[in-house]
């Protein structure tokens, strides 16, 4: 597992191209990113606590968000059957043996929008909340090989599924172990043709 000293340096090594500005340092960029992430602190109480406006703690947010995105999709890739295949642990092979991915969409509180259009979408009654929802693949062997935009709390987890590009992936024979659900879906070659 990655301690939280690697991936704060990591982090402050993504954004050389961010430089620090009169308001903030890198380091406190980052700090601020990884605050709003961990406790989901209004952008009101991180720009008291940083002395800057609440609009420059959202953009310094959004900004180091953004880059950080960058970099995880950097670090992330899609495995080979092969790789799937060399890495599975035990249970898996007797039980799933051609499981590819298990798939989990997932939600995370937000704060409210303040546009009713965007209450709308965000609004997730399942966890009767504003949330964002997003879609992450992991590997029979726990390592995350996929992780797709985040959509409105709104949006069903099929529609999220199938918007996602992750079918293009899947190859004839491989199955998908849903997370909530432990369902298996059987990709077939004639799925894999009619893709398009």
């Amino acid at each position: 597992m990655w301690s939280q000293s690697w991936v704060f340096k990591l982090t402050l090594k993504s954004l050389n191209h961010i430089s620090s500005s009169k308001a903030l340092l890198k380091e406190e960029k980052t700090l601020l990113h990884f605050m709003k992430l961990r406790f989901n602190m209004p952008f009101t109480l991180l720009a008291q606590l940083f002395h800057v406006h609440r609009t420059t703690a959202s953009g310094v947010f959004k900004n180091v968000l953004a880059n950080h995105h960058q970099v995880a999709c950097a670090l992330m890739h899609w495995p080979t059957r092969k790789a799937v295949d060399g890495t599975m642990p035990e249970c898996f092979k007797t039980k799933f043996p051609r499981t590819r991915c298990v798939l989990d969409a997932s939600e995370v509180k937000i704060e409210a929008p303040s546009e009713v259009a965007s209450q709308v979408l965000f609004y997730s009654n399942y966890i009767a909340s504003h949330t964002i929802k997003f879609l992450v693949s992991i590997s029979p062997s726990g390592f995350k090989s996929y992780i797709l935009d985040a959509y409105g709390g709104r949006t069903t987890d099929a529609q999220i599924t199938t918007e996602s590009g992750i079918l293009y992936f899947l190859e004839s024979g491989d199955e998908v172990m849903d997370e909530a659900l432990y369902e298996r879906a059987r990709v077939t070659h004639k799925e894999i043709l009619n893709r398009g």
